[in-house]
């Protein structure tokens, strides 16, 4: 029987964002499912932090020389030529978690969200709105030439199937877990350092990117000055007209980047966890703070209420007038483990093994 193998291109970098948080946690899972040597991740040599590898039954397999070549050249040679030449070498079924995007080879694609399609705003620059329309047209060719499609959310098929055009047929949803957090060990030395005292700050994760909507949690902290608010992330925020770090406000902390650890504690301290998001194709951060007993308040926007329903405050992410914490916070809501109990990365690694086998 054919084998899968896996892009794990960016797997094995210093740092774990989304799309490789989904695809690891998905890959433990599956560790723990599929009989030895059926699946194979294969690495590019220029991505050294292997530890995080480890796997029982799910090969990993390093191509190239270790730590040769790190640019963008590297790169691309290894998605659209190395990754593509060792699928058909073995006739085996290719699979991208990673958003690589291969320009021939892959047969099953996981596409997360259309964050970019729909948001040119994230992109500055020359250079960053030609890799856009680049991105978009890769995405395309690949779902046009792959055989199955796999996504986050009801929301992000939808508009996957608006944007590219393709059959309902073709995606399979795959949901996030949240299981990871528990392992994660709160480091409680974040609240003396910021000077802050459980239950009387909200949290918030920051991005540069427009529609992450950081803007929002500003404007909450101007009108509620009686409470703290922090952001953590990155340094460069966007709010839209102007950058966050621009702002001068006594109650707005921005902690720049924090470990898992201290972003655990701070979760598990809150008064609430804000997710102010004009879109997400799941919305992860959220259900990790549900996991520690947050409170969380989300935007009314994209797969947020489809995965979160009745358990957190909703806001408008686009009214930016008489915003009132208090208020916002007064109304009951579920609770978080009516949530919880839907997710698993377990029940998505099954799920998306059965997806697998139908592509063998």
């Amino acid at each position: 029987m054919k084998k899968i193998m896996i892009n794990g291109a960016s797997l094995a970098g210093k740092e774990i964002y989304g799309v490789q948080r989904n695809a690891l946690e998905l890959l433990k899972e599956l560790d723990h499912i599929v009989d030895k040597g059926r699946i194979q991740l294969l690495i590019p040599g220029y991505e050294t932090e292997t530890e995080r590898l480890q796997f029982d039954n799910v090969e990993v397999k390093v191509i190239g020389k270790p730590g040769a070549g790190r640019g963008r050249l590297s790169k691309f040679r290894w998605n659209h030529l190395l990754f593509p030449l060792q699928v058909r070498k073995q006739k085996a079924i290719g699979i991208d978690m990673m958003l690589a995007l291969p320009l021939w080879g892959c047969d099953g694609v996981y596409l997360c969200d259309c964050i970019t399609e729909r948001f040119p705003q994230n992109e500055k620059t020359f250079r960053e709105k030609l890799w856009r329309y680049y991105y978009i047209i890769r995405a395309g060719r690949s779902i046009r030439r792959c055989q199955k499609i796999w996504t986050l959310s009801q929301y992000s098929k939808q508009d996957i199937i608006d944007y590219y055009h393709c059959s309902e047929e073709k995606i399979g949803v795959i949901p996030c877990g949240w299981q990871h957090f528990q392992h994660i060990e709160a480091d409680m030395s974040v609240m003396d350092r910021y000077d802050l005292h459980g239950g009387q700050y909200f949290f918030s994760l920051g991005s540069r990117f427009f529609h992450k909507n950081f803007r929002w949690v500003v404007e909450a902290a101007r009108q509620n000055p009686q409470y703290v608010f922090v952001v953590t992330g990155s340094s460069r925020l966007n709010t839209s007209d102007r950058s966050i770090e621009d702002q001068r406000l006594d109650n707005l902390i921005f902690t720049g980047y924090l470990t898992d650890g201290e972003i655990k504690a701070l979760m598990k301290n809150c008064r609430a966890f804000i997710q102010p998001s004009l879109y997400e194709g799941f919305g992860l951060p959220p259900m990790e703070a549900m996991s520690v007993g947050a409170k969380c308040i989300v935007s009314n926007a994209s797969s947020l209420p489809e995965i979160y329903k009745n358990s957190v405050w909703y806001i408008d992410p686009l009214d930016y007038s008489g915003i009132d914490m208090d208020k916002i916070m007064e109304t009951r809501i579920e609770p978080a483990e009516i949530i919880l109990e839907n997710y698993s990365w377990r029940k998505s690694a099954e799920l998306f093994w059965k997806e697998l086998q139908s592509l063998l």
